[in-house]
């Protein structure tokens, strides 16, 4: 048995030097530090807390991460960290030398097991998987993984990973990761052979694939998946991308509802949205602008993201996009 008193001691015991002494060498990003595989883990020294992006969890506490690291029961971890001398361990605050993105897959020469999972599962039209795979917008690995690449004026900077294979015991059924070294960019699709007047921005590849479907008939535009609504700040990076390779207007009076918000209508989605909701109200007082940003999350009536949306009317929007239309109108960002 331990007591309280041991417990709290154990809970507020430097995490970071916990981490050092589990063997996560800690590197410092921004004002946190991140460790492990692909920098899951964020460390927050202000609380003395813990999150791990890859397997969710959030405010995890030193006694959380000796379980998770050791596999040792709460007891267990609790009597660890009482043993623990940490007056020798020493942490580098010297900011991570990030390494440039450096394409690593293994690619396989089929793309089967990627068409089962995005027009078997995710009812994507297969003229538009066949096209996307032929011009290299998807790829799929030697472990069946679906591959995204982050084009960036023609090169790849970073990618997306979708996992195919079905994991019913996990947090997540199917597995999903950013590529090692991937620069602050994402994944998109540049339609129609105009300059860009609109936006479209979106939590996923997927979604952002799923929203086009729906959509066949928007053109002169730059569809671009943020990775995850906590990459808003991406948003802005966005718009000076378009406006800078894409010819994009920079007067602000023809911005008006040009940046389309089409993230998941879920908690995390109205926080991501209410960002630029009050950007809006900036630009009404500033420059007299009505609204730059649209709300285009989808009706949760339907569905909670553009995929749900779409594999509710499947049937009805497969052959919305034709191959020739594509091939005509998609452009490599």
């Amino acid at each position: 048995m331990v007591t309280d008193e041991q417990i709290l001691h154990a809970k507020s015991m430097d995490i970071l030097k916990v981490a050092e002494s589990l063997g996560l060498p800690l590197h410092k990003v921004g004002k946190n530090f991140r460790s492990g595989k692909n920098l899951a883990y964020e460390f927050y020294t202000d609380s003395n807390r813990y999150s791990n992006h890859r397997t969710g969890v959030k405010g995890g506490s030193t006694i959380d991460l000796v379980e998770h690291e050791t596999g040792k029961s709460f007891i267990e971890s609790v009597e660890h960290l009482q043993g623990l001398d940490l007056s020798t361990v020493s942490i580098s605050t010297a900011p991570r030398i990030k390494e440039p993105f450096n394409w690593y897959f293994k690619t396989s020469p089929t793309f089967d097991r990627g068409k089962d999972h995005l027009v078997g599962l995710r009812k994507l039209p297969v003229n538009l998987i066949n096209l996307l795979a032929e011009k290299r917008y998807i790829v799929q690995d030697k472990y069946g993984q679906i591959i995204f690449p982050w084009y960036k004026n023609g090169q790849a900077v970073g990618a997306d990973v979708q996992g195919t294979l079905f994991r019913p015991t996990e947090e997540r059924p199917y597995f999903k990761q950013i590529a090692k070294n991937s620069e602050s960019f994402g994944f998109n699709i540049k339609v129609g052979s105009g300059d860009v007047k609109d936006i479209y921005i979106f939590e996923a590849p997927i979604d952002l694939l799923s929203y086009w479907t729906l959509h066949p008939k928007i053109k002169d535009c730059l569809l671009f998946s943020v990775s995850g609504t906590s990459n808003y700040n991406r948003v802005d990076q966005v718009i000076d991308y378009a406006q800078v390779t894409y010819g994009m207007s920079k007067d602000i009076k023809d911005l008006e509802n040009s940046v389309h918000i089409c993230v998941d209508n879920d908690n995390e989605g109205s926080k991501f949205w209410k960002r630029f909701d009050k950007k809006n109200d900036m630009a009404q007082i500033v420059d007299g602008v009505s609204k730059i940003y649209v709300d285009e999350r989808p009706d949760p009536i339907y569905g909670k993201d553009w995929n749900d949306v779409l594999k509710g009317h499947a049937t009805e929007y497969a052959q919305n996009l034709t191959q020739e239309k594509q091939a005509e109108e998609m452009e490599m960002a």
